[in-house]
């Protein structure tokens, strides 16, 4: 079920992203507009990157002798880098911008925007971006938010589509200014000002996104979340009803779909039985496993 769902939502993103990457790159042969190339680059790599994930998501379970407990950690890796790509992506857009300004300040260089069909393009943009993050957002709300890929393939479609929307507000609004006396600077600049600003309001998602792989990746612990909540909340529990065990620490963590839990019981207290810490264990994971079929769970004696 969960590979169908991300299979099915990937595919909607390989298609939607490679109309969008040519539309964006397309119209910024047409304006040079570095925010077009940025906002079309945003696309054909989502577009790549769908087509690696739904490789990624059809190996990541299998176990091998050299991988007995699967292949999970591709699916953080590929977002992981995927999220490199795109931060990477953002840096080389601002050099471009900046670079811009300076030859315009200083050196008196400059190319006037042409604006073109861009309003257009922008509306159908935005709405197709946050369309497909909604669909990335649907299908990984289905399966229990368990897919860090989907999680990566929706932030990034949101800000393909702030990108959108960003660019064709700020080109509405310069079309308004007179292409004359003490406003017509703006038909020079306006193309790196928008770019970085674009930068300023998108950058935190990717971030954001990279860093939560990158933790997935490094075995890291879980500190927030839906699947926290709901893990510590059949916990607790059952261990309401075993009042001889007493938990001293809980650790969660994910690598791409796969959960382990550890818990640490304090065995100070002399009236606990191994007999039934291993009751509390069994019981424990059976309700865990209704839930989440790919969890381990680890009793630690502390």
């Amino acid at each position: 079920m969960n590979n169908k769902s991300e299979k099915k939502a990937l595919l909607f993103g390989v298609l939607i992203n490679i109309i969008m990457g040519i539309a964006g790159i397309y119209m910024y042969f047409i304006t040079d507009i570095d925010a077009l190339f940025l906002d079309g680059s945003f696309s054909l790599i989502s577009a790549i990157g769908c087509i690696f994930a739904i490789i990624i998501t059809k190996y990541s379970n299998v176990k091998t002798k050299r991988f007995p407990y699967g292949l999970n950690f591709l699916e953080p890796l590929y977002a992981s880098i995927k999220g490199i790509f795109i931060l990477s992506l953002i840096i080389a857009a601002g050099i471009s911008a900046i670079t811009k300004l300076y030859n315009f300040f200083f050196l008196d260089k400059g190319q006037i925007l042409e604006m073109g069909e861009v309003l257009n393009y922008s509306l159908l943009m935005t709405v197709l971006c946050f369309l497909l993050s909604y669909i990335f957002y649907y299908y990984n709300k289905k399966i229990g938010r368990k897919s860090i890929i989907l999680t990566t393939e929706s932030k990034a479609s949101f800000v393909d589509g702030v990108i959108s929307l960003g660019l064709g507000v700020a080109i509405l609004l310069i079309s308004f200014l007179p292409k004359q006396g003490n406003t017509l600077f703006v038909y020079y600049i306006g193309d790196s000002l928008i770019t970085i600003i674009l930068i300023a309001f998108t950058t935190k998602e990717p971030l954001d996104a990279f860093k939560e792989s990158f933790t997935e990746l490094m075995y890291g612990t879980i500190k927030k979340g839906k699947i926290k909540n709901d893990i510590e909340s059949i916990i607790s529990k059952k261990d309401d009803a075993f009042y001889t065990v007493n938990i001293s620490s809980i650790t969660i963590h994910k690598v791409g779909k796969k959960i382990d839990v550890n818990i640490f019981i304090d065995i100070s207290n002399k009236n606990v039985k191994l007999v039934e810490i291993y009751e509390f264990k069994t019981k424990l994971f059976a309700e865990l496993n209704k839930k989440y079929r790919n969890i381990g769970l680890n009793i630690v004696l502390d």
